[in-house]
């Protein structure tokens, strides 16, 4: 059985630079076979022994003719993911999507069926479940340190606009803080949560970007109200001079805060894009540098516990591990190579059925932002096993 999985990433701007090809590049199995691109520098960014080993293809027809291609990783704006992603699946490829998956809740349902109707693998590029300032806030919650939280507050803050031109669109076109950030962040809540039925939903969004909601929102502010009456409330900005905690949570026997982002992607950037640099493990130098990653001291998550008001408990921040998304895509790959027959989106990491109550949410979060009013909400309740 031939062991490699012939990757091709479509597009080459900053996700697929500086995390799809590393990532691909130091997973064991995957091998980068090509990358689609209008960029005609592609050649001479990569180092020749590289670029000779990887095919540039011009559009994504030639790319999907390649009968030796297993999988398609979309790296495009948000507005290209579900075309390009429908018409990878309908040419039997398996697709990674770069978050949002898509723009709607029925393109969220025309992709998983076409995936589920030819047993095709499909998932999101939701990285930041692997975050890990976001795994340490589990553990503390799995382990009842806190009780059960009853009030949740994450936000995503920035201080500036993305200097993206594709980032400057509105809503409707996958543009503003919302859908480059904010999906981060919802996706984490409902993980938090997967069992617990959301009910009502009220979100408001500002547009004080040049250009207006042209230009997409600067500021958002999601409210879930769930069945057993506890909140979660997401936050976004681009306009934060001063940032708020990343999470902040209250639970039935205390309290806890959580300040910084992950360090794993600033780590990355330290490679400046050379993905094809090895470290001294022999992996990419870019992945070296991530899992070297550490939070400081400062931003430890700090616990009050009810009882204990006079002692303030300090967690360390646990590693993240980005890596594990590839891995997962390459060991169900794998297994799919040796039986076709498998299920083989029962198997992935991040399911098909997050991905359309994510999309469902997403839908009514933005009827209340356009009708200023809380939205009555019908769940999807998933079970998550991992």
């Amino acid at each position: 059985m031939n062991k490699i999985i012939n990757c091709v990433i479509v597009g080459y701007g900053y996700v697929a630079q500086h995390f799809h090809c590393p990532l691909i590049y130091s997973t064991s199995n995957l091998n980068l076979f090509g990358i689609v691109s209008s960029r005609q520098l592609i050649p001479s960014i990569i180092p020749q022994q590289f670029s000779d080993k990887i095919l540039i293809f011009s559009s994504i027809e030639q790319a999907l003719l390649n009968e030796n291609v297993d999988l398609i990783i979309i790296t495009t704006p948000n507005s290209t993911h579900f075309q390009l992603g429908l018409q990878c699946l309908q040419s039997n490829k398996h697709v990674i999507i770069d978050k949002p998956m898509c723009l709607t809740v029925s393109e969220c349902e025309q992709l998983i069926n076409e995936a589920q109707n030819r047993n095709l693998l499909l998932t999101v590029f939701h990285n930041r479940r692997w975050d890990g300032d976001f795994l340490t806030i589990k553990k503390i919650i799995n382990d009842g340190t806190i009780g059960q939280p009853r009030w949740v507050e994450a936000s995503y803050l920035r201080s500036a606009p993305s200097s993206k031109a594709w980032k400057k669109v509105s809503i409707e076109e996958g543009g503003g803080t919302f859908m480059d950030l904010g999906v981060h962040i919802l996706d984490q809540i409902l993980q938090l949560f997967p069992t617990t039925p959301i009910i009502r939903i009220f979100c408001r969004m500002q547009f004080d970007h040049q250009g207006g909601k042209e230009s997409g929102d600067s500021e958002t502010s999601v409210c879930l109200e769930f069945a057993d009456g506890r909140s979660a409330i997401c936050n976004t900005s681009s306009q934060a001079a001063i940032h708020k905690p990343r999470y902040y949570i209250h639970g039935t026997q205390g309290s806890l805060m959580k300040f910084g982002n992950d360090e794993q992607e600033t780590q990355l950037l330290k490679a400046q894009g050379r993905w094809w640099e090895t470290g001294t493990t022999g992996k990419s130098l870019a992945i070296e540098f991530m899992k070297s990653a550490i939070d400081k001291p400062e931003n430890y998550t700090t616990i009050f516990q009810r009882t204990k008001l006079d002692q303030k408990l300090q967690i360390e921040t646990l590693s993240g591990n980005w890596s594990y998304f590839y891995e997962n895509i390459a060991d169900i790959l794998l297994q799919f190579k040796q039986d076709s027959k498998i299920q083989i989106n029962s198997k992935t990491a991040i399911k098909l059925i997050e991905m359309h109550r994510l999309f469902k949410v997403i839908d009514a979060i933005l009827k209340s932002a356009e009708q200023r009013q809380v939205i009555n909400f019908e769940d999807i309740i998933t079970t998550i096993n991992n």
